[in-house]
């Protein structure tokens, strides 16, 4: 109750109430699961056995080999390895292309309602959003969408099948949506994760409509070099952005947080990196805690180090987030939460707020680079 009574006192703390997390007792295992998209069927005992059988301590040691992957997906669909891309489920893929695509103020079309994410994403990345709504009968007029796209159209997406409606947009609407948007110059982003339940797919026309195409890289940038970027020759005719994590601006931390990182290899591979012709957006990200958090303003400088030629710029904060592999006790420190001295906190604080101030001048003045963090909840 005193907790709460001292909330009360300040205003800005009014909304928390309408705040809660929805919790339930009730398992998913062993029902029919028709929310998220899983198999509801078991899989074979043979197959699981078979399964098994082929894992090897390589499997559990090592960072899992992708490439792999790329040589089968190029066999089964026919098309150049280059043109694929494998990230942590679909809404990687889908924050990929805002980072990449979408900047502030920008317009992006999308359906209403549709995955969740995608109007998160809008919001986060600061996007001119129009959606395109279903009417009473779940019947989207494709004729509305198109009408919409112009030359300040950076972003379409759209969900095929859609969720949660259920609803199909056929091949023939889908080519006149692509049409249009390669008059413009615009890009097509088809979610396809319930491609199973319809069998309509984009892929016969990936190499007929190039504004389908793109990729973002997520790296440490460690082997991010001359070398291996001209081993990469299909990337080097399509747009490419990169998002470095670092988590550090000194050599010193970065030796720290990133071993077995090597500073001076990092700072050499940006001096090629941002000079690279096609790249359209370079950030770098860090994820903030307790051995890294008085670096965040130096952190902004080496951000603004890599602005070239006025191409898309970003600095990104990130909280840090407890998977299991830490102590509650020692995250509790290291996440700047209630170990941490009132002195320490009231220094976070003031940088937090200068990271802030400085987000709000970029954008009101149009600076590169452009500063993100979902820190907020420490601003409260």
């Amino acid at each position: 109750m005193k907790s709460l009574s001292l909330l009360a006192k300040y205003k800005h703390f009014k909304k928390i109430d309408k705040i809660f997390r929805v919790r339930s007792n009730l398992l998913r295992y062993k029902k029919i699961r028709l929310d998220k998209n899983e198999r509801l069927t078991d899989f074979e005992s043979y197959f699981i056995d078979k399964i098994k059988n082929k894992i090897n301590s390589n499997y559990l040691n090592t960072y899992p080999e992708v490439e792999p992957l790329y040589k089968i997906f190029s066999e089964k669909f026919n098309l150049n390895k280059e043109m694929f891309v494998v990230t942590a489920g679909s809404d990687m893929a889908i924050r990929n292309c805002f980072e990449l695509l979408v900047r502030s103020g920008d317009k992006i079309i999308t359906l209403s309602p549709t995955y969740g994410m995608v109007d998160v994403y809008a919001r986060l990345f600061e996007a001119n959003q129009v959606k395109i709504y279903f009417n009473k009968k779940l019947e989207l007029n494709t004729n509305k969408l198109i009408k919409e796209i112009n030359h300040k159209t950076k972003l379409i997406i759209i969900a095929n099948p859609n969720s949660p409606t259920g609803t199909i947009i056929e091949n023939e609407q889908i080519i006149n949506i692509l049409k249009k948007a390669k008059k413009f110059n615009c890009y097509v982003l088809v979610d396809e994760a319930y491609y199973d339940f319809h069998n309509i797919t984009v892929m016969p026309y990936l190499e007929k409509f190039p504004n389908l195409r793109s990729i973002h890289f997520n790296t440490n940038g460690q082997l991010f070099n001359k070398y291996y970027w001209e081993k990469m020759t299909g990337l080097h005719k399509i747009k490419v952005g990169v998002d470095i994590s670092i988590d550090a601006a000194n050599s010193e931390t970065y030796a720290k947080l990133r071993y077995p990182g090597d500073w001076d290899t990092l700072m050499e591979n940006f001096k090629y990196i941002k000079k690279i012709k096609n790249l359209v957006c370079l950030g770098i990200s860090m994820v903030v805690q307790y051995e890294n958090y008085k670096q965040m303003l130096d952190f902004i400088k080496l951000g603004e180090s890599l602005v070239y030629n006025n191409r898309y710029t970003f600095v990104e904060f990130k909280r840090i987030r407890n998977w299991g592999h830490m102590d509650p006790e020692e995250f509790k420190k290291v996440s700047m939460g209630e170990s941490i001295t009132s002195d320490e906190r009231a220094e976070f604080l003031n940088i937090l707020r200068e990271v802030e101030k400085l987000r709000k001048y970029n954008i009101d003045h149009n600076i590169l680079p452009k500063i993100r963090h979902n820190l907020g909840e420490f601003l409260l």
